[in-house]
Parts: C-alpha cells; structure tokens; sequence
C-alpha cells in the first residue's frame, strides 16, 4: 500500500534475520510447452528468483511476461492499484500498460496545440479589423452579397455604369470606370473619406490616453512585473520537457539529471511540485493575455487609421508626406509585437507604458492636414462615387486576401 517495499517493511516478519526464509513460490502451467514451472522468490533477493526447471523454452516464456506483466497481473495485483495513493494511480496504470511515452507525447502535442493557437490570434485580430474596415468603407453594416451589391450598384448608377449582378472571387466593384474617368483625376486626394479617417483618428487616440485605458494598462503592468526576472516565464516549454522526462526516468535513488540522492518518492513529489508551479504559470500567463488583448486590438485600429490617413495623404499633388504619424506606426507594431509575444515580459511592459502616450507631434501633424484638407473643393455626388468605388474595392481585395 503506497510506501510499502519488500526491502523496507519485508524482512521483521517472523524471519527478521533470515530474510532468505521468507519466501513465496507459485506453480505455473505453460499450455504451449505442456509442462509446469515453479517460481520461487525470497524477501533477501526478490528480484532474482528461482526456476525450476531452468530451461531455455520455459525461460523464454517467462521473460515475454516479465516483459508484458499487463498479461499476467493476479487479483493481488489488481488490489494493489486499486488502494494505491490516487496521485500515483494514473502514472502507475500507464507504466504498466507501458502508455508512459502517450503522456509525455500528449503533453508535447498540447504544447504545441497552444502555441499556434496564440499564433492564430494575431491572425484572427487582422482578418476581424480588415473585416471591419470593408463594412466601413462600403457604409453597410452586414457583410453580405446582397448587401454589398445593392450599396455598390447604386453608386455605379451615379456614374452611368452598369450594374453587377453577381459578387464572384474576381469581380471589381470598380469594373467600367477606368474607361470613364481620366488618369490624373483618379489619383487626386479623396476629401469625404480623408475627412472622416481623420476625424476617426483623432476619436480613438483621445480613447487611448483615456483614464480607463491607463488604470487598465497600470494594472495589468503590475501583475506584469511579478512575473519579471522569472526563467520559468523565459523558459516555460523548454522546462516542462525536461521535468516530464526527469519524471520518466525516476526509478532508484538517485536524481536521473544530476545524481544528487533521493527518495524516489520525495524526488516525484518535487518534480510534480515543479510542474504544478509552471502550470499556475500557465494559467496566469493565460488570463494576462486575454487582458492584453483588447489592447492590442485598440492598437491595431489606430495602426489602420494611421495607414489610411497616411495613403489620403498621397492623394495630394504634391504627394503631401506625413513623417510623425508614419513613426508613431512603426512604434505601434513594435508595441503590438511586444504584446503578442508577451515574453521577454520587460519589453511588454514597456509596450503597455509607451501606449499610453501620444506623442504631441502627432496632434499637431493631424491639425496641419485637417487644414490642408479643408482646402479642397468640396467633391461632387460623381467624386464621391468614384472614391467610395475606389477605396471599396481596396478593402474589398484586402478581405479576400
């Protein structure tokens, strides 16, 4: 029962210093050969018992069951797992039926399993912000084909082209226009949608330095920093592979990584203590990320605004450039970066402080191209066709995509 050995507990019963005494032999029946063995074993030398009658044929049969003792298990032996600590059941249960190796590949796969699920989220977070940004564009609220036509085909009418009727993988929403609009006139600066992008811009930064937006970063910063210096964060996989095949390999007294000497037990124990400690960390790391999350989403909006206000910004003859906000986005993809990665965890600290700073000369950039764009004539109800056939199209590919 659990502590229990032969070598320990075994030799003070009845035949405490003739440990040779205390034995057990059992008669064993081998159909295939037709003869009979006996076995014998004593508590001085358990593990080498003796066989009679020692012959290669018997002995070859004995040693396949010693080999497959899932074969062979007696109703003492079944008890035995039965009353063993519960703890131990499974580990004891999978040696025996030697599925040790299913564990260990189970736990690896699962490893893995997690690891391209937080690979997916970026992923995920770009699909649903380019998603959004096509219902934007299109002025629509539900991303159909149905809707997409009857919003796209009225202001192809405007324009004198033919409708589409029917939204294939390769369709343009801009079919027929090239035809009827001249070159230099297709690029110029696009004033509603520059208009709105920027006003749109200058919503969501006022969102990021918000108060709310602060306490949320500030404690989440906080929890960050515990987890700070941590090599089990730095090293979580890495560390768990090798405390799973420590645990594989405990069988006698001594630590199979560093031979330091152990109670096989007590060694178990500390292992399984360390396993359990890195999947608290685990667990943590888990409820951080999903916290970041919604940050990092905010992120990711600004970064496409910046991106749009940026191409408007190409729209103007000269090309007017827009140096501030085209460095304020490479800072955002960087902190984004950081936060995905949520290890080194110093450098998403970092992120999370630096997120929550608009750099003045951001401000100040918008408000020169908000006059600039206030500048341009107003568009007429063909411009804002053509525009919105344009950009709708531009999103349009970037969804497919």
């Amino acid at each position: 029962m659990g502590e229990i050995s032969l070598k320990e507990h075994g030799p003070h019963v009845d035949s405490r210093d003739r440990p040779d005494k205390a034995k057990v032999s059992v008669r064993l029946t081998i159909p295939s050969l037709n003869k009979q063995v006996v076995l014998e074993r004593t508590v001085k030398d358990p593990n080498r018992p003796k066989i009679t009658p020692s012959d290669p044929e018997a002995l070859k049969v004995l040693s396949y069951i010693a080999r497959h003792p899932e074969f062979a298990l007696s109703r003492r032996e079944i008890i035995k797992y039965v009353i063993s600590i519960p703890g131990d059941r499974s580990s004891e249960i999978q040696e025996l039926l030697k599925l040790s190796s299913v564990g260990q590949l189970r736990a690896v796969l699962q490893r893995i399993a997690n690891s391209k699920e937080r690979e997916l989220v970026p992923l995920e977070r770009e699909r649903s912000i380019t998603r959004d940004r096509l219902l934007e564009a299109l002025q629509i609220s539900d991303l159909t084909a149905k809707s997409i036509l009857e919003a796209v085909n009225a202001r192809r009418a405007l324009l004198g082209l033919a409708p589409i009727e029917t939204l294939t993988a390769t369709i343009s929403l801009r079919d027929g226009l090239d035809t009827t609009t001249p070159h230099a006139e297709a690029q110029r600066v696009s004033k509603t949608q520059a208009a709105e992008a920027t006003q749109q811009l200058t919503a969501i930064l006022d969102n990021l330095s918000n108060s709310e937006i602060k306490a949320q970063c500030d404690d989440i910063i906080r929890q960050l920093s515990d987890l700070v210096g941590s090599p089990i964060v730095a090293n979580r996989v890495r560390r768990q592979e090798l405390l799973n095949l420590a645990l594989s390999l405990v069988e006698g007294e001594y630590c199979p990584v560093c031979d330091t000497s152990w109670k096989p037990d007590e060694l178990k124990q500390k292992i399984e203590d360390k396993l359990r400690l890195l999947d608290s960390i685990v667990t943590k790391r888990k409820e951080l990320e999903s916290r970041i999350a919604p940050i990092t989403r905010l992120l990711s909006n600004v970064t496409s605004l910046v991106e749009s206000v940026e191409h408007h910004g190409t729209g103007f003859k000269p090309v007017q450039n827009l140096p501030q906000l085209s460095k304020f986005r490479r800072q955002l993809a960087q902190s984004i970066s950081a936060l995905s990665d949520f290890v080194p965890v110093e450098r998403a600290i970092e992120a999370l402080k630096e997120v929550q700073i608009v750099p003045p000369e951001i401000r100040i950039e918008i408000e020169e191209f908000t006059k600039l764009l206030s500048r341009v004539p107003e568009p007429s109800k063909q411009d804002i066709s053509r525009d919105y056939l344009t950009l709708g199209q531009e999103r349009l590919s970037q969804t497919r995509a």
